[in-house]
């Protein structure tokens, strides 16, 4: 995709969701969001924000409209099928995640306040707090990520670690990812599930492998000779390549050997960690004209000294 004169200049993008096969939505940091051509990047839409602005860093696709949040209060429900006004629905909350649930609803992860469900035009059903009281409930109100399995279970990231729940009761099972000593919070950035089945938590302590049926938990640390590395995220761009999301670069991994990979066996790259701040959410395969290249989606870009 290349840059188009009405967005090359804005640096900074809070959220990349791709539409369909031809559509992508952009969060912008000057100008709001737009919809562009997923190919050439030509801007196809303006999308009106609301008022005042939402931050959008999070979208998912509901049927015919995008749903999106972020670091302001709310929700936008923006319709894919016309250029209709978006929606702006009312939620005093910071969304960190949205997962679409049963047809006719959302859940909303929120950054202090546990998990809103909502209807789909903003009606608030249910909410889902931790009760330090109650052992089935969320096990931490500072949600990080959620994804559901193809079982349809819920998995919600916490500060605290993992709460999974079946989608016939609404009863959270912890499921502790760090020894209760361990000081600090785990900020778990993105849940995956394998072609195996096993759960992949991607998270400031490594990964996490969690057998869905057992709830046994491995921890995969990882690093860079003595420095620490936060994993955001594990993306298979090509049949048997692998990269490392870091929040400071990008790292080609072996997935079967769960290790980082110092030298590229073929002519893929073996990463980009040049020592910046380089905040890696997604990475991609692509083609321009001079051959293949990798798209990586990073936050921040400055030198750590």
């Amino acid at each position: 995709m290349r840059h188009t004169t009405r967005h090359a200049h804005q640096t900074w993008c809070h959220g990349v969701f791709r539409i369909d096969e031809h559509r992508l939505w952009l969060s912008m940091i000057r100008g709001g969001p737009v919809i562009v051509d997923a190919r050439t990047g030509e801007l196809l839409r303006n999308v009106a924000e609301c008022d005042p602005p939402v931050g959008l860093t999070h979208a998912v696709r509901d049927g015919d409209h995008l749903v999106a949040g972020g670091w302001n209060t709310g929700l936008q429900r923006v319709p894919l099928t016309n250029e209709g006004p978006s929606t702006c629905v009312p939620l005093d909350e910071e969304v960190t995640a949205i997962l679409p649930w049963e047809r006719t609803e959302l859940l909303v992860g929120t950054k202090l306040h546990g998990i809103v469900r909502l209807t789909k035009d903003g009606h608030e059903l249910q909410r889902f707090r931790h009760d330090r009281r109650d052992a089935s409930s969320l096990g931490n109100d500072h949600v990080r990520c959620m994804m559901r399995d193809r079982a349809g279970n819920l998995w919600v990231g916490t500060a605290a670690g993992l709460s999974v729940h079946a989608p016939s009761v609404w009863r959270f099972e912890a499921i502790p990812l760090l020894d209760e000593q361990v000081p600090g919070d785990l900020v778990a950035y993105r849940i995956d599930q394998e072609r195996d089945g096993i759960i992949r938590v991607s998270a400031s302590a490594g990964f996490f492998l969690v057998d869905p049926h057992h709830r046994s938990v491995q921890n995969v640390p990882l690093g860079d000779g003595a420095k620490q590395l936060d994993a955001t995220g594990l993306f298979t761009v090509a049949p048997n390549v692998s990269y490392l999301g870091t929040e400071t670069g990008l790292y080609r991994y072996d997935k079967e050997n769960e290790r980082i990979m110092l030298r590229s066996p073929d002519t893929w790259p073996v990463g980009y960690h040049a020592g910046s701040m380089f905040q890696v959410r997604s990475a991609h395969a692509d083609s321009l004209e001079q051959g293949r290249v990798l798209v990586i989606a990073a936050l921040g870009f400055g030198q750590i000294v």
